[in-house]
């Protein structure tokens, strides 16, 4: 599995995922999945800040760019050096966006079993309006489900097929 489909899954609210409806061998894998996905989505910022303090940014300059910013939306006007230090921020910023990208391309690998179909449909069942944040989201529904089939839920078999 690619970072970046890490990073979706976490965006999709994974790691709000229950399994209260499988049996136990099955809802202990979904639990592993969580883990792993938790695991190496830490991997994922830990390789994030690196890439940012190899490449010189620190909170420090980030809050003086907030401060110049929020200073031009509100009609105020800036110094030559404010102007200055934001095109210099801004290209930076681009520069460690394109690094992200890049790294965030890598494979990672996790340690899953998978379950069968039809406890898929009962996980997904379960997790289709998750309170995650404000918002209620079908955690396991369209990405999500596209990015797990193989990995970590297998299509269903037909007889004599």
């Amino acid at each position: 599995m690619k970072k970046v489909e890490i990073i979706k899954l976490v965006n999709a609210g994974i790691l709000s995922m229950t399994a209260h409806n499988l049996k136990p061998a099955q809802a202990y894998k979904a639990f592993k999945l969580k883990r792993e996905v938790e695991k190496a989505f830490k991997e994922i910022q830990e390789e994030q800040d690196a890439i940012k303090k190899d490449n010189g940014l620190t909170a420090e300059k980030e809050e003086k760019a907030a401060k110049i910013v929020d200073k031009i939306n509100v009609g105020t006007s800036v110094s030559e050096d404010e102007r200055q230090f934001l095109l210099i921020n801004n290209e930076d910023n681009r520069k460690i966006a394109s690094l992200f990208r890049e790294a965030n391309k890598a494979e990672v690998s996790l340690d899953l079993k998978t379950i069968p179909y039809e406890d898929w449909r009962i996980l997904q069942a379960e997790n289709k309006e998750k309170n995650v944040g404000n918002n209620k989201v079908d955690i396991l529904g369209g990405e999500a489900e596209i990015i797990l089939e193989g990995i970590f839920w297998d299509a269903p078999v037909e007889d004599g097929k």
